[in-house]
């Protein structure tokens, strides 16, 4: 009916304001999972479930960890682990290249960290990989600026390859990068380049990385 409901709960817990918390989607549960974000003055690391059956938030209580405090998170969910798998991120502290995993079901955190992968950084994107069960990792920002690098996180070796092609979008940050089931690829739109904000579109071969 292209029109919008406004979902919110009238009463009952629910997470504080925040901007770019990591999201997914957990079709097991029919739920939305949240985590992290950056509100008035704070950075979080709480997790939280909303429940599209009652339309109600719910807080996890995890074991393991958590994460360092942070926004701007690169993230995916796992459907075979039944996990938000998630890399990355800024606070105060500075930028992050950790992964850490998240299983929704035991409500434990685990740092999954390779030692080896992509700079630190935030505002960048990620998408699961459907066909070799990998998180693909775009770009985003450290302090030289833009990035214009592409990853693939192995989810079942919690290992990094780069990806990166000789042809590639201009470094960008705060551009979101969707799963194209039917033809295996990344395809990204838009973020923020040195001149600018983009209108671009892009697509990531997965079969043939390019």
């Amino acid at each position: 009916t292209n029109t919008w409901a406004n979902l919110t709960p009238s009463s009952g817990p629910a997470p504080a304001p925040r901007l770019t918390p990591g999201s997914v989607y957990d079709p097991d549960g029919h739920r939305m999972i949240t985590w992290s974000g950056q509100g008035q003055g704070a950075f979080f690391n709480d997790v939280w479930a909303f429940d599209f059956d009652t339309n109600t938030w719910s807080q996890f209580t995890p074991s393991g960890g958590p994460p360092q405090i942070r926004y701007g998170v690169g993230h995916t969910w796992d459907p075979l682990a039944k996990e938000l798998v998630t890399f990355a991120g800024f606070t105060n502290l500075g930028r992050f290249e950790d992964v850490w995993r998240f299983n929704a079901q035991g409500s434990t955190w685990a740092d999954v960290s390779p030692g080896t992968g992509p700079l630190a950084r935030c505002l960048h994107a990620a998408c699961y990989d459907a066909q070799k069960h990998r998180m693909i990792m775009y770009a985003g920002q450290n302090n030289a600026g833009p990035l214009e690098d592409i990853w693939a996180l192995d989810l079942n070796t919690n290992t990094w390859t780069e990806l990166t092609p000789v042809v590639r979008p201009s470094a960008r940050f705060f551009s979101p990068v969707i799963y194209d089931t039917a033809n295996n690829r990344a395809t990204m739109f838009g973020g923020q380049t040195l001149l600018g904000n983009s209108n671009e579109a892009w697509v990531f071969d997965l079969w043939t990385n390019q």
